[in-house]
């Protein structure tokens, strides 16, 4: 018996130390916030495969010179082929164009699967994408990276000019989708593309400034107008709309006809109750005084040709379709002041985030934003979320607070970490996540740590995102962690999952029902299954396997175009499998069998 626990004792430490030593994968990497991308691929035709090329879209003027596209084979991993590339990208339109990198007959491998990367001036993989399946770099720019696959292939039997290539409208990689076997365009912008980064072609105006209320008889109201956009406008195709919101209505109580005034690009407009007591004034209308009605709430609207081209909601929200994202908020409380696009002119379709209230009026020329842009508000991280599919505050600038759940920062990782609300801020409402996604990578944070983040509310690919980041605070550290909310399966719809994004979750006493494939298996608990991330640590699930437990963080990712959900464990010992030893079970251990004593 004692050689018998002798030998035991020393497999256990040896297994003990080999996962301790295990190099987790870098995640699968897109790239999809990349501006200079893999755009277009042919690989494989009827016949002897010929004009195989791969086309690289990015800005116009981009200089390649010292960029690299290296194509890797699949089986084993290894890389086969290595172009430089030199030369400017030209303009195709929209700023932006494309590079053509041609190869001999035969010269890209036919998949199932192969890849290629992406390689900037730096030796940085830009990109690294595959085709027919996913598979791992060995050696090269890529090594140790989870290629992404394009989820489109060519079969073989295509003809010979066909292509993969990009469709959508945008600038960046993520703007676009991936489209099946087509006539090539190589050298061209593929079909059904187009790169939109220059301004819109047609006038663009935007309310600016509204000074509603004055302090007792309302004497000096007035609505400022600015062209926004690159070209001049003739007002004359415009009217502005003055809107009663009463109980969440939309009554309109005025309309006024613009007169037939050029505004130049950069120009401001004023429409005013009486041109003597309102600088600037462009427009006298009538009455002379209570010309503006004081909200709770109300609005005034733009129209171009009949069309609704803007429109600001103040102190809450007019009813449809007067409000963009919400007036909650936003008010003139009949003190000296106006409320005011901040910066001057900009304009994200969320009028309590475009819009101050500063106490310096400007009829006629720039918003007096104080040197500052839109204030960020603290708000709850459940606030962020809201209880629907998309957050209230897109675009809005804010600031919260919480702990660090799941820190993703490192290169090849999500460039991120979770935060989620500690247990004694939550809010109660089962239908709001109590935790969010922080794109941000710059600023080192650490599980349990307690920061204040201060950003930019956004919506990518499902997910709730806070970007665009100006401030991590990190304000204490080693916190105990919130509690890991049980997360009950079945779920009764898809979206529930929504209220649980972000945050820490558990799921108890699961088998598995799929290996791994593209970086993700599948667990079910007997009543309904869910996904888990096999991206940052190397474990291989045997199907039938059981696991007592899994704790990780929900997030969520894309594939052909649907959005899916799933867990990711941050380390091996979020895993709590079978293992039986004396009465005892091991956390975080990979062991494939039980064994007895």
């Amino acid at each position: 018996m004692k050689n018998r626990l002798m030998i035991l004792a020393s497999l256990l430490f040896m297994l003990l130390l080999a996962t301790q030593t295990a190099q987790p994968l870098q995640a699968a990497f897109a790239n999809p916030t990349s501006t200079i991308f893999i755009n277009e691929i042919h690989y494989d035709n009827t016949g002897t495969d010929a004009g195989e090329s791969v086309e690289v879209g990015g800005p116009a003027g981009t200089d390649l010179t010292g960029w690299s596209l290296v194509l890797y084979n699949g089986n084993g991993g290894a890389s086969y082929n290595t172009t430089n590339l030199s030369g400017s990208i030209p303009d195709l339109g929209g700023g932006f164009g494309v590079a053509v990198i041609n190869y001999p007959s035969n010269g890209i491998q036919n998949g199932s699967p192969d890849g290629l990367a992406l390689v900037d001036a730096g030796s940085n993989v830009v990109q690294f994408l595959s085709y027919e399946g996913t598979f791992i770099a060995v050696g090269g720019p890529a090594d140790g990276m989870l290629s992404t696959d394009i989820g489109v292939s060519e079969t073989g039997s295509g003809a010979v000019g066909n292509s993969l290539q990009l469709t959508g409208s945008g600038t960046t990689y993520g703007d676009f989708t991936w489209a099946g076997e087509q006539a090539n365009t190589f050298g061209s912008v593929n079909n059904g593309q187009t790169f939109s980064s220059g301004p819109a072609a047609d006038p663009v105006l935007v309310i600016n400034e509204i000074d509603y209320d004055q302090p007792s008889t309302d004497t000096a109201e007035f609505v400022e107008i600015k062209n926004v956009g690159t070209v001049s406008a003739n007002l004359n195709e415009f009217t502005l709309e003055l809107v009663n919101g009463t109980g969440g209505g939309a009554a309109v109580y005025d309309t006024i006809a613009l007169p037939a005034v050029s505004l130049a690009s950069g120009d401001y407009f004023v429409v005013c109750a009486n041109a003597a007591t309102v600088a600037n004034c462009d427009l006298d209308d009538s009455p002379d005084t209570n010309f503006i009605q004081n909200g709770a709430p109300d609005a005034v609207a733009l129209r171009f040709n009949g069309t609704l081209i803007d429109t600001v909601s103040y102190e809450g929200d007019t009813g449809v379709p007067y409000t963009e994202g919400s007036g909650a908020g936003l008010e003139d409380a009949g003190v000296d002041g106006s409320i005011s696009r901040c910066d001057d002119g900009v304009d994200t379709d969320q009028n309590n985030v475009d819009f101050v209230f500063t106490g310096t009026i400007t009829p006629g020329a720039e918003n007096s934003c104080g040197g500052g842009g839109p204030i960020a508000q603290e708000v709850k991280i459940h606030e962020v979320q809201g209880n629907g599919s998309a957050s209230p505050l897109v675009d809005a600038l804010v600031v919260i607070e919480g702990i660090v759940v799941g820190d993703f920062q490192e290169y090849g990782q999500l460039g991120g970490f979770h935060v989620q609300e500690e247990d004694t801020d939550v809010d109660g409402d089962p239908a709001t996540s109590e935790g969010v996604f922080v794109y941000n990578y710059s600023n080192g944070v650490s599980v349990g740590d307690v920061v204040q983040v201060t950003g930019q509310v956004a919506e990518y690919n499902g997910l709730t995102e806070i970007t665009n980041v100006t401030e991590v605070v990190v304000i204490s550290s080693e916190n105990t962690l919130p509690t890991a909310s049980t997360l009950s399966l079945p779920v009764t719809n898809f979206d529930d999952f929504e209220a649980y994004e972000g945050m820490l979750v558990k799921v108890n006493n699961v088998e598995v029902v799929s290996g791994v494939s593209q970086g993700n298996w599948i667990v079910d608990d007997s009543s309904g299954a869910v996904y888990i991330s096999n991206d940052f640590f190397t474990y291989n699930p045997t199907v039938g396997e059981s696991l007592l437990s899994i704790t990780g963080v929900v997030s969520s990712f894309k594939h052909n175009s649907d959005i899916n959900y799933k867990i990711i464990p941050r380390t091996i010992n979020d895993l709590e499998l079978f293992y039986i030893l004396s009465g005892f079970t091991i956390q975080g251990m990979i062991f494939k069998s039980s064994l007895y004593i």
